[in-house]
C-alpha cells in the first residue's frame, strides 16, 4: 500500500500528492547510503579484518572456539571473513530487510550458506537461546559515522556487552578516541552564521539574534582534506576529547562533559574546531584506523579517501581570540549520539546547542555561505545599480534573499518581497529592520505564486522583477529556473509593467567531462573483495539507483578532486523573458569534444545565470576550466553542482583511435513537469 505525501515540484512550484511504498523507501535508503563507499574503503576493510583475525587466533591459541557476532553485517563481508579465518560459529545481525536479503545472497554466492547464522533484527532485540545458542566471545561491529557515536554505537556496545557476550570477549574495535584542534578560518565561519556583508557602496548588517545564536545543532561534515591551506590556520595542538572503551562499556556514560586544556601554538581568532577520531582495533593498540586530517595522518601518502566518514567541524557560540603560548580551556560535551565544543566560561552549559534565532532552521549551511560571499553579493549589486531608479517598483521572488535590502538602499520607490512562509517573512523583516529598510519594503506571504493579485502590490505594476534565483525547494542547479515560471505567472496575471526588467534575464546549462579521483566510488561496482564475491550487492545497488534516483545527483565538487577532460560546453539556454514556458518543449543535441586523455567517469553540470547582458553569475566554475591542470580548482563552494555518473567509465582522448574523442548528448526539457532529462553516450557506442 502506498502512503501519499504532499511534495512541491521545485521547478514548477506546483504541490503534488506523491505515493510512496515501502519498496520506494527501501530503494531510496540503499541509493543514498554509503555501502559502496565503505566497501571500496580498503584501509577500513584491512584494519577490521586484521583485528578480527587476531581475535580469532587468540582464542584458538587458548584452545577455545571462536564464536563471532557481527553487528550491522551489511553485505556479510566481515562475517564471511570470520569464517575464512577459522571461526567455529558466526552470527551476522542486520535489521534493514533489503540489505539482509542481499547479505543472504552474497553468503550463498560464496558457498557459506549454513555456515553463518543471519539474524534479521536489531542487535538489541537478539535473545540468547532463541536467535543465538550461546553468547559470542568476539564482537565485530562497524556502527560508526563521522561523529563516531551518531549511529548509536554507545548503546550497541553496552547492550552487547551486557546481554550477548562472554565475560572474556574481545571487541573489535576495542576503543575509540575523539580528537579536536582549534582553527582560525573566516571561510568556515561563513557556513555557520550570517556576518556583515561589506560591499563597495553599502554594508548589510545581520540581526543581533543570529550573531548571538549557538548555530545549527547538526554537525558540519566536510572533506577537510580538500580545504585549501589558505583557508585556515591551526591555532592549537591536537587534543583528545573523549575515549570510549567498547570492551569495558562501564567506563563510559551516555552523557558526559570534560574540560580540555589546549596549548596555543599561534595567535589568532578561533572560528571552529576540527574533529576526527581514531579506533584502536585491537586490545594492544597495534592496529589503528582513523579519520585523521591530512596534516596529522601517520603516513600521509597512505591517507584513505572516504565519504562515509569525514572529519567534522564544530563551531563555538562566538568566535574568540587566542594568544600563542597560552593554555585555553575548552568545554567538551557528548550525549548518546552527538558531540559539541565551546570555550570554557562561567555560563557554559552541557545541553546540546540548538538554534534560537530561527535562521539556522530556515537556511542551510550552503545558503549562509552564499549570502556571506561578498563577491557574489557584489555581483548582484553591480547588476542592480544598472536597473534600479527612484521610480522602480521591484518584486523580489527569491527565498531569504538580500536583494530586497540592496534594492531599498539603492533608492527604489517600492520593494515587494514574496516569501513562502511566515517564519521566513519574519526573519527577513528582522534583516530589513536592522538595515533601516522597512519603510519601503513590503513582505507578502504566499505559498502559490499563481495566487498573487494586483492588490498585493497596491495596484502598482512591477517594473523590476528580481531573483538570485534561489528557492528552498531546489536541490539541483536547474531547479532554480522556477524563476521563469514565476515570471510567466506574473505575466499572465498582467502584474508586470510592459517595460519590466527581469533579472536574471536568462540562464545557460553548462557541462564538463571529468575524471573523478574518488567520488565515482559511491556508485562503482565492488565485484570481488579480498577474494569474496560481492556481486549481488552490486545488483541491488544498481536497481536502487535506477529506481529511486534521478540520473544526476547534487554534489559539492570542490570537495571532490576531478580532472577536466573537456572545456566547458553549453548544453541549453533558457530565456526568462519568454512567457510561453507552459508550451515550451525544448531539446538540445550535440557533442562535447574531449581535449585530454583520461578515464571519463562522469559529467558535471551547472547553471550560469545571466543577470544582464554583461553580468554572469555561475553556480559551477568561478573561471574558465583549464584542462592542462591536474585538478579543477575553481568550483563554486557555496552551492552544489549536478553530477551524471557513467555506469561504465570511458577511455577518452582527443586523438580518437581506441579512445573516445567525443561525447554525444541529448537534453530534453519538459516544461509541463519542469524536468530535464539527460542522455550521454560516446561517439562509438549508442
Amino acid at each position: 500500500m502506498a502512503n501519499f505525501t504532499q511534495k512541491t515540484n521545485p521547478v514548477t512550484g506546483i504541490s503534488e500528492w506523491v505515493g510512496k511504498t515501502e519498496v520506494d523507501d527501501c530503494f531510496q535508503e540503499i541509493a543514498r547510503s554509503a555501502f559502496a563507499d565503505m566497501l571500496h574503503d580498503s584501509e577500513r576493510n584491512e584494519m577490521f579484518c586484521q583485528a578480527l583475525k587476531k581475535a580469532i587466533d587468540k582464542f584458538h591459541q587458548l584452545g577455545k572456539e571462536a564464536i563471532v557476532l557481527d553487528i550491522g553485517t551489511g553485505t556479510g563481508f566481515l562475517a564471511m571473513a570470520a569464517r575464512r579465518y577459522g571461526a567455529e560459529r558466526v552470527y551476522a545481525c542486520e535489521v534493514f530487510r533489503p540489505v539482509a536479503e542481499t547479505a543472504a545472497k552474497v553468503i550463498a554466492q560464496n558457498n557459506m550458506e549454513g555456515q553463518i547464522e543471519l539474524i534479521r533484527k536489531r542487535s538489541t532485540e537478539i535473545q540468547i537461546g532463541e536467535d543465538m545458542i550461546e553468547r559470542a566471545n568476539i564482537l565485530i561491529a562497524e556502527v560508526f559515522d563521522t561523529e563516531l557515536i551518531g549511529e548509536g554505537a554507545l548503546w550497541t556496545f553496552k547492550h552487547a556487552k551486557q546481554h550477548l557476550l562472554t565475560s572474556d570477549a574481545v571487541v573489535v574495535p576495542d576503543s575509540g578516541t575523539v580528537y579536536i584542534q582549534a582553527v582560525e578560518s573566516e571561510k568556515l565561519w561563513s557556513w555557520n552564521t550570517l556576518s556583515a556583508v561589506n560591499l563597495s557602496t553599502m554594508a548589510i548588517q545581520p540581526p543581533p539574534s543570529i550573531s548571538q545564536c549557538t548555530g545549527a545543532a547538526s554537525v558540519h561534515d566536510l572533506q577537510v582534506d580538500q580545504i585549501p591551506d589558505n583557508w585556515f590556520k591551526l591555532l592549537t595542538t591536537e587534543t583528545p576529547a573523549f575515549r570510549f572503551d567498547f570492551r569495558d562499556t562501564d567506563k563510559y556514560e551516555f552523557k558526559s562533559s570534560a574540560t580540555l586544556s589546549m596549548d596555543c601554538v599561534r595567535s589568532g581568532t578561533c572560528h571552529a574546531f576540527i574533529m576526527w577520531w581514531v579506533l584502536n582495533m585491537d586490545e594492544d593498540g597495534d592496529i589503528l584506523l582513523g579519520t585523521y586530517p591530512r596534516w596529522l595522518h601517520p603516513v600521509p601518502s597512505n591517507s584513505q579517501w572516504r565519504d562515509h566518514w569525514m572529519q567534522a567541524i564544530y563551531y563555538p557560540k562566538q568566535a574568540f581570540d587566542l594568544v600563542k603560548g597560552d593554555e585555553v580551556k575548552i568545554a567538551a560535551h557528548h550525549d548518546e549520539y552527538s558531540l559539541w565544543f565551546d570555550v570554557q566560561s562561567t555560563t557554559s552549559v552541557n545541553t546540546r546547542p540548538v538554534c534560537t534565532c530561527g535562521y539556522h532552521m530556515q537556511w542551510s549551511r550552503c545558503r549562509l555561505h552564499w549570502l556571506n560571499d561578498s563577491t557574489i553579493q557584489e555581483t548582484y549589486l553591480t547588476a542592480l545599480k544598472n536597473v534600479i531608479t527612484k521610480d522602480s517598483v521591484c518584486l523580489v521572488v527569491s527565498d531569504g534573499s538580500l536583494l530586497s535590502v540592496m534594492a531599498a538602499k539603492l533608492g527604489a520607490q517600492q520593494v515587494y518581497v514574496v516569501e513562502k512562509c511566515d517564519r521566513s517573512a519574519k526573519l527577513l523583516s528582522n534583516i530589513l529592520k536592522v538595515n533601516g529598510c522597512k519603510d519601503n519594503v513590503k513582505i507578502i506571504v504566499e505559498t502559490d505564486i499563481n495566487n498573487l493579485k494586483s492588490s498585493y502590490f497596491d495596484n502598482r505594476k512591477i517594473t523590476v522583477l528580481l531573483s538570485e534565483p534561489y528557492f528552498h525547494s531546489s536541490y539541483l542547479p536547474w531547479h532554480n529556473i522556477h524563476h521563469w515560471y514565476v515570471y510567466s505567472s506574473l505575466h499572465r496575471a498582467d502584474l508586470l509593467h510592459t517595460d519590466c526588467t527581469v533579472l536574471p534575464v536568462s540562464a545557460s546549462l553548462k557541462a564538463v567531462a571529468v575524471q573523478m579521483k574518488d567520488l565515482h566510488k559511491i556508485r562503482a561496482k565492488v565485484g570481488m573483495l579480498d577474494g569474496l564475491d560481492i556481486k549481488p550487492f552490486d545488483d541491488i545497488l544498481r536497481q536502487a539507483l535506477q529506481y529511486a534516483d534521478e540520473n544526476v545527483e547534487p554534489q559539492p565538487m570542490w570537495e571532490y578532486p576531478s580532472t577536466a577532460l573537456s572545456v566547458e560546453h553549453k548544453l541549453m539556454r533558457f530565456k526568462f523573458t519568454d512567457p510561453s514556458i507552459v508550451t515550451t518543449e525544448a531539446e538540445s543535441q550535440g557533442v562535447i569534444n574531449i581535449s585530454r586523455t583520461g578515464t571519463c567517469n562522469g559529467i558535471v553540470l551547472w547553471m550560469d545565470y545571466h543577470l544582464d547582458e554583461k553580468t554572469i553569475l555561475s553556480t559551477g566554475l568561478q573561471k574558465a576550466v583549464e584542462t592542462a591542470k591536474d585538478y579543477v580548482e575553481d568550483w563554486v563552494t557555496s552551492t552544489k553542482q549536478g553530477v551524471y555518473f557513467y555506469e561504465v567509465p570511458l577511455n577518452v582522448g582527443p586523438l580518437g583511435g581506441d579512445c573516445v574523442s567525443q561525447l554525444k548528448y541529448n537534453v530534453k526539457f519538459n516544461s509541463e513537469i519542469g524536468e530535464l532529462q539527460f542522455k550521454f553516450s560516446d561517439d562509438v557506442h549508442e
